[in-house]
């Protein structure tokens, strides 16, 4: 996401959630999506989740293995 959509995103309220694993995308997509998520964490007009490098599998396996540690 360049500057420009990201000042438009967070003028008109956008807020961006990502589910799932961005550790494993490259170092300049990861940037860019940590800011977004930082610059636009208090808007509420409208609530964008993106699933990004995301499986439920994954998921389940990591809930577990949280667990296991409880």
């Amino acid at each position: 996401m360049d500057k420009n959509e990201l000042t438009n995103v967070v003028s008109n309220g956008i807020k961006i959630n990502i589910i799932g694993k961005i550790n494993s995308l490259p170092r300049k997509i990861k940037s860019s999506l940590k800011t977004a998520i930082k610059l636009t964490q208090k808007n509420k007009k409208i609530i964008v989740n993106l699933a990004i490098n995301y499986g439920s599998k994954d998921e389940i396996i990591t809930a577990t293995k949280k667990l296991k540690k409880i």
